[in-house]
């Protein structure tokens, strides 16, 4: 459904007799705000921003709408299709009852009169933004040239790149569940703005900040051993940067993974996966037994232990730590994304970098030794090489854990998960036995 005058006249296909709401066909696992907007100006010539998604169930179709608006710049009427006004639209105006039924049934609760909707819902948002970005562009000495690319769009949540006539901006809003992001990134952008995007402006009321565009590539787009030994040096550097600020960080936002909060959590998990597994109907893969869910349980107590023994201090981590989340450029590292930020053992980190890592098609196995060498090489400047090792030896299993553990707690009764959480919480707990029983040599955080 794509407005103008906000929301005052809808955009309609039409054969001259009757009206159609006009269709998109998208790519299956892609942005639909981004790819929303490219259609409208390939198809139409014209600009468009995106607002919300909605999903509707009508005698058993399920239709799926995205609210656009037009953008100042881009009202003109394509060929085959009509403004018209919305208060003037009847059912009998429409081919598809359908079509009038999503529209009457949705379209006129939002997205101007739904009090429960977000700014970013609402019709003339992007201007609202628009003039925001702009002054804080201007205070750097920037000025945009018009061009942007919306990649992502909901009532609390926006993603939106600013081209100017220097370094592009990056708008971004976060809402539910992802609220922390916005005090977390403002606080790490300001202690360690050497391994953050530089920010221009906050905007609290919206849980929004502009930042300028980092330069490099993202890591999965041009790996190779050299980029991923800077990555993963980079990452070592920044968290020993953040030694002695656990606790800071955790009023900042960033989750609890320290130690002890892990070993309080074993036992309420053990009791959460012997619940999913008896609820598991499939054969293979076998359900872990009690007896192995206990044996599971010592064996993550021991592992902290060895964490708490390597007396490093707890340190800033990420649980989204993926290549696409790290640029790299001559000899910086930049890491974005920090939704998943976490206060805990450094040691955590690393596996999830690994874990995505192998799945870059550029990445070999044997690589692996060489990007563990390069992270632990720092951290054997401050601490003891047999302790680093050991901690590192246990990394990922209890990264596994720990992953699981956040992921439970955001089901905070416990009493019933979906079923894609339960599948990935039995998963993850088997896992865990395969990284707990691996022989030494083998384990996934591999230490030379």
């Amino acid at each position: 459904m794509l407005f103008r005058q906000e929301a005052k006249e809808l955009c309609l296909e039409t054969d001259g007799t009757s009206f159609r709401l006009p269709q998109i066909d998208l790519p299956a696992n892609t942005r639909v705000a981004e790819n929303c907007n490219e259609a409208a100006l390939r198809r139409w010539g014209m600009a468009t921003v995106c607002l919300l998604t909605r999903t509707v169930s009508q005698a058993g179709n399920t239709i799926r709408c995205i609210v656009m608006e037009a953008s100042p710049s881009g009202s003109a009427t394509p060929a085959g299709l009509c403004w018209t006004p919305v208060g003037a639209l009847e059912a009998a105006a429409f081919a598809d009852p359908l079509d009038f039924s999503f529209f009457s049934g949705q379209c006129n609760q939002a997205p101007d009169s739904d009090p429960t909707l977000g700014l970013f819902a609402k019709p003339g948002s992007f201007r609202t933004i628009a003039e925001w970005v702009e002054v804080q562009a201007g205070r750097a000495g920037l000025r945009l040239t018009g061009e942007f690319r919306q990649l992502n769009c909901g009532p609390r949540f926006s993603l939106i790149r600013f081209a100017t006539d220097g370094p592009a901006l990056w708008f971004k809003a976060v809402g539910e569940p992802n609220l922390a992001e916005f005090r977390v990134t403002a606080e790490l952008a300001r202690l360690f703005p050497s391994y953050l995007p530089r920010i221009l402006g906050t905007r609290p009321e919206w849980n929004a900040w502009l930042a300028e565009e980092a330069g490099g590539t993202n890591l999965d787009r041009r790996f190779g051993l050299d980029n991923g030994r800077a990555a993963v040096k980079a990452l070592a550097e920044l968290q020993v940067a953040s030694l002695g600020q656990g606790l800071h960080l955790l009023d900042a936002g960033c989750r609890d993974a320290r130690v002890c909060r892990l070993r309080d959590a074993i036992e309420p998990f053990l009791a959460v996966m012997g619940a999913l597994m008896a609820q598991q109907t499939a054969n293979p893969p076998a359900p872990l037994s009690r007896d192995e869910l206990r044996k599971l349980g010592d064996q993550i107590y021991a592992a902290l232990t060895v964490l708490e023994d390597s007396e490093i201090q707890n340190a800033l981590g990420h649980l989204d730590l993926n290549p696409a989340n790290i640029l790299v450029h001559e000899n910086r590292c930049t890491f974005l994304d920090w939704a998943e930020a976490f206060v805990g053992h450094p040691f955590l980190a690393l596996p999830y970098l690994l874990e995505h890592l192998r799945r870059v098609p550029a990445f070999e196995r044997t690589w692996e030794k060489d990007l563990v060498e390069a992270y632990a090489n720092t951290w054997r400047l401050y601490f003891d090489e047999e302790k680093v090792r050991s901690a590192l030896r246990v990394a990922a299993l209890l990264a596994a854990f720990t992953y699981a553990v956040l992921l439970s707690a955001r089901n905070p009764s416990r009493q019933s998960y979906r079923a894609e959480t339960a599948k990935l919480l039995r998963s993850l707990a088997r896992r865990m036995k395969r990284e707990a029983e691996a022989p030494r040599e083998r384990r996934a955080v591999c230490v030379p």
